[in-house]
């Protein structure tokens, strides 16, 4: 690797977030927000270095990532934001792996009860770098927001807006309401995701995105990711006003 090359790399290594989407128990594949289509991730590549091969493992994969230098990293469970089953066995192996940051997104629709709050509860006292996710696609309203920050703090809970091919998506609340929300609940942590850009080649959609929502929402820490193939294309983005990078496809295929 030429010293330009590293220079590059170094630059961004610090922003990136990898990504683990778990589907079914492995870890696979994003492809532009078409979850039915989401394979088994085959193989994870460093630059400059041969690949290794992961074959839907997600302690392979976190391994890949940690070795790598990146040591915060984001675990989206499929399961639950489709079908409302989480996988809290594996979670729980995954979150004993990671030596940093953990942005945890279950796909929570309801502020959770009995045994799952007992789960969550035990897992973020034990996991005090862990932060969950609450993702406007998945949340049946706001008061999920208000619940989740009196039970959890508001260090420990991140809020997703989130677009598939620049279309909101929540059939719960408008985006102007989860703005003024993250507004009044001083919200730490903002991600701005648009899941058709995930697994593509470009970045446009993402930086419009990351820019529209910055003049909104200004104080956040502001996370994104999407079509994020070069280094030169994340540095753009952080330019562009993000703070960290959610990336999977720069490294995996």
């Amino acid at each position: 690797m030429n010293s330009s090359c590293r220079q590059e790399w170094d630059a961004i290594l610090p922003h990136l977030i990898g990504v683990i989407d778990l589907q079914q128990g492995r870890a696979v594949r994003a492809a532009g927000g078409i979850r039915d289509h989401y394979q088994p991730t085959r193989h994870f590549q460093a630059p400059e270095q041969p690949p290794i091969t992961v074959e839907g493992s997600s302690e392979t994969l976190v391994a890949c990532y940690q070795d790598l230098g990146i040591r915060a990293l984001y675990l989206a469970d499929l399961d639950g934001i489709r079908f409302d089953h989480w996988q809290c066995s594996l979670i729980t192996s995954i979150a004993n792996q990671v030596d940093g940051q953990l942005l945890l997104d279950l796909g929570i629709h309801a502020s959770p009860k009995g045994q799952r709050m007992r789960w969550l509860q035990n897992l973020m006292r034990t996991h005090p770098k862990l932060a969950l996710v609450l993702a406007t696609e998945c949340a049946a309203s706001l008061t999920v927001l208000s619940d989740l920050l009196e039970t959890f703090g508001h260090d420990r809970v991140a809020v997703s807006f989130d677009y598939k091919n620049e279309s909101w998506q929540s059939e719960a609340e408008c985006e102007s309401n989860w703005i003024t929300a993250c507004h009044q609940h001083r919200i730490a942590t903002l991600i701005g995701l648009d899941i058709g850009t995930v697994g593509g080649k470009s970045t446009a959609r993402t930086k419009r995105l990351c820019q529209r929502l910055r003049r909104q929402l200004p104080e956040p820490r502001y996370i994104t990711g999407g079509g994020i193939r070069t280094p030169a294309a994340a540095q753009d983005l952080i330019n562009a006003g993000a703070d960290a990078l959610l990336v999977a496809s720069l490294f995996t295929a």
